[in-house]
């Protein structure tokens, strides 16, 4: 194995390790017993513990804004990009085969505690995260500008404001099940799109006026 592939696998090590361990309370001795590697390893590839971490968000946010993008690049229908695009199954699976880590976002609860642990140590973090809801928000104004072009939708409809509310959506459904409210997502996702779809879709009547 090559030195570039004993860090990357250091890395994917880590950011499992991180998603269920508090960052703040781990020692390098811990961590490096818990990857199975000696500290003179780890040394090796990284500064330290916060080279580590760090290394191990920036695996991990780069994976999801890959798989986010990836949502928009279908010419299906709107509300079928939607609907795909809220399913926080596909977005596990989609980190499980990038990466084979089947653990980080089992609890979404741990996944934000070690963002949001994060972000308040290393500001650049912040920045790329923010990076990645103005990506995600204007990839849905984009999608929403091309149904329009296509007919799906309405003219007069407000992209950017419908696009905020989408990205609004789509995490309150995460942060319920953070704060312990069980919602099945698989069945009111669909519903949600469905009901703001019905505000926005060209009717026939909107075709006739027209």
């Amino acid at each position: 194995m090559s030195g570039q592939e004993t860090k990357q696998r250091l890395t994917e090590k880590a950011l499992v390790y991180f998603s269920q361990h508090d960052y703040q309370g781990s020692s390098l001795d811990e961590i490096s017993k818990e990857l199975g590697v000696t500290k003179g390893a780890i040394y090796h590839h990284f500064d330290g513990k916060d080279q580590l971490f760090l290394a191990a968000v920036r695996l991990l946010l780069s994976t999801l804004s890959g798989i986010l993008d990836s949502y928009f690049e279908s010419d299906a229908p709107l509300d079928a990009v939607l609907k795909q695009v809220g399913r926080l199954d596909s977005l596990k699976a989609g980190v499980e085969d990038l990466t084979g880590i089947t653990s980080v976002l089992a609890n979404y609860d741990r996944f934000l505690y070690m963002l949001t642990t994060g972000m308040k140590k290393f500001p650049e973090l912040q920045e790329s995260i923010g990076r990645i809801y103005q990506r995600f928000i204007k990839n849905i104004t984009f999608e929403l500008s091309r149904a329009i072009q296509r007919g799906e939708i309405r003219q007069d409809t407000d992209v950017e404001a419908v696009a905020f509310e989408l990205t609004a959506f789509y995490e309150g459904t995460l942060l319920l099940d953070v704060a312990g409210v069980r919602v099945d997502n698989g069945e009111l996702i669909p519903r949600v799109i469905d009901s703001i779809m019905s505000r926005i879709r060209v009717s026939e009547l909107n075709e006739e006026e027209e």
